[in-house]
């Protein structure tokens, strides 16, 4: 191709672009083309707030939050409570700390918490608030896995129980929670309710099975819990 021949198609190609932002503004004079513009600008400036929320206000999801509860004795005095947390952190240097909060009507002992160290434990309007810190900041990485354990003293005596948690981060992916039965006392009945505000919603059943030692196991899971719902699962035992 030589110049002459070039300096055509360059011109050609100028063209194209002019008359397609003349196109626009030609149909941006419609009023109801505008509206749509307008509406599409809209959408794109909240779904830029959401980002905004979820990756610098927030720098870290969960993507799994999976329970163990473990009732050790058929008076419910003691119960073992394993928490396994799996995090992506979507930048370097800002979570230094993690809060966990437990809903808890006893009071709650032996705490352990993998990787970090204990930093705080203290109870507010029936919530332990549990700190894990850290002696330097999370690097960015795609997952990072966190486990706290601890025993419930004297929380699940009477004979329909709950036990609830509640949503503390603005992306949760994936919800596992297990309760375990001691053989002596199984559970009779169990069910699954949502709770925003004051306002109780029945779910989806938990799952009934029997482990290979003899004992029953409640289950149920969830994926996509929105920040600061409550999710009680109860059961009558």
């Amino acid at each position: 191709m030589n110049t002459s021949d070039r300096i055509k198609e360059l011109f050609m190609f100028g063209g194209f672009v002019v008359n397609i932002i003349l196109g626009i503004r030609s149909l941006l004079a419609d009023k109801y083309v505008q509206s749509i513009f307008l509406g599409i600008l809209l959408i794109i400036l909240i779904y830029l707030i959401y980002l905004h929320i979820k990756y610098i206000r927030f720098p870290f999801q969960m993507l799994l939050s999976e329970i163990t509860l473990t009732i050790k004795d058929k008076e419910g005095k003691k119960a073992r409570c394993e928490k396994k947390h799996v995090f992506r952190i979507y930048r370097d240097n800002i979570v230094d700390r993690i809060v966990d909060k437990i809903i808890a009507d006893g009071s709650i002992e032996n705490m352990s918490v993998s990787p970090g160290e204990l930093r705080d434990a203290r109870k507010e309007v029936g919530m332990y608030h549990i700190e894990t810190g850290f002696r330097h900041s999370l690097p960015k990485q795609k997952e990072f896995e966190h486990s706290l354990s601890f025993d419930f003293i004297n929380s699940f005596t009477k004979s329909i129980e709950s036990y609830s948690i509640f949503v503390d981060y603005p992306v949760t992916r994936k919800v596992i929670i297990k309760i375990i039965f001691p053989r002596e006392r199984e559970c009779k009945e169990s069910n699954m309710f949502l709770i925003k505000g004051i306002l109780e919603k029945r779910l989806e059943k938990p799952s009934f099975s029997r482990l290979k030692d003899g004992r029953c196991q409640i289950h149920w899971e969830r994926k996509g819990l929105k920040m600061n719902d409550t999710y009680k699962l109860e059961w009558e035992w």
